[in-house]
């Protein structure tokens, strides 16, 4: 009776880890094999000795991935600045290298490319959900392949290409302070051989700052345009023209925010500008951002601005 007992304990013990050993192989088949031309070919993520964070067209939208910040809390080792020192940003580190100045002379230790088109911009990283096929930061020197400027790493963002199904897709969102997106992609090929994408969006938002010395900022307004056609002339040559243009208008108060006056010996005075008659402004006589930081004091209406810009590749 014992031993029938042991020889059906060992039968479960075999069923179990029989069990165990085809429930790890059908995990392992359901991994998706992600491809990466980090070595400047195709390569699997797990054959390319490199430290890489590949972030899939998927995974840009199930995560909510918009910005170059979203990218950098994404990924072990990166981080990204908007502000940094004087305000300026377009920060980007890898491994703690990075860029500490955009002053003429200075080069980032980040390379960042768009399908392979060298850009100093960290802006590449915030394409189009419906427009990124993936995201691959690659962490350590990449000098090798990549050349200058690569010295704490380089990021690959690459495009959506036209598809061989048609593929219609419209977004739309609406959050706070009248801001609202919207998005229009269209895909799919015209022969056999060519295939087509185009794509619009526009953003719109005003401004979340009360100026209580002048006129409100407005906000922003920014609009993005791309195009691709592509065309298999043979089984080895893929020819794939893109053309892109972008343009915004922000209007700030950031880069104009004003102290409260202070009684300096001489004359009450805002960031060194004089004021004529100091007690019609009394009301401001403290900053109002400290107690509101939603409200400026400002006469300077900050804009940044950029129209028409255009890129073939």
């Amino acid at each position: 009776m014992k031993q029938q007992l042991n020889q059906h304990a060992q039968k479960l013990l075999i069923t179990a880890l029989a069990s165990l050993s085809a429930g790890s192989a059908v995990a392992q088949n359901m991994l998706e094999e992600v491809i990466v031309t980090a070595q400047k070919r195709e390569t699997t993520l797990s054959d390319t000795p490199i430290a890489i964070t590949a972030v899939s067209a998927e995974q840009i939208k199930a995560f909510g991935i918009y910005t170059a910040q979203d990218v950098a809390n994404f990924t072990p080792s990166m981080s990204y600045q908007e502000t940094a020192g004087g305000g300026e940003g377009n920060r980007i580190y890898l491994r703690g290298v990075g860029r500490e100045t955009s002053s003429t002379g200075t080069e980032p230790g980040i390379g960042v490319y768009n399908n392979g088109f060298y850009t100093s911009e960290a802006a590449a990283l915030a394409m189009p959900v419906d427009l990124a096929e993936r995201i691959e930061v690659l962490r350590g020197p990449q000098g090798t392949l990549f050349g200058r400027n690569t010295t704490g790493g380089a990021i690959n963002v690459i495009s959506k290409k036209p598809g061989d199904e048609f593929e219609h897709i419209a977004r739309g969102r609406v959050g706070n302070y009248d801001s609202t997106t919207l998005a229009l992609t269209s895909s799919g090929p015209i022969t056999d051989k060519v295939g087509y994408l185009v794509h619009y969006s526009q953003l719109d938002a005003d401004s979340f700052y009360d100026n209580v010395s002048g006129p409100d900022p407005r906000g922003t307004d920014s609009d993005y345009v791309e195009g691709q056609l592509s065309v298999d002339f043979t089984d080895n040559i893929d020819w794939n023209f893109r053309y892109y243009s972008a343009g915004f208008d922000n209007e700030t108060l950031g880069m104009a925010k004003l102290d409260g006056y202070r009684n300096e010996p001489g004359a009450p005075s805002k960031l060194g500008e004089l004021v004529i008659n100091p007690e019609l402004f009394s009301p401001v006589a403290v900053a109002p951002d400290q107690n509101d930081p939603f409200k400026r004091s400002s006469d300077f209406q900050g804009k940044v601005s950029v129209n028409d810009q255009e890129s073939y590749q």
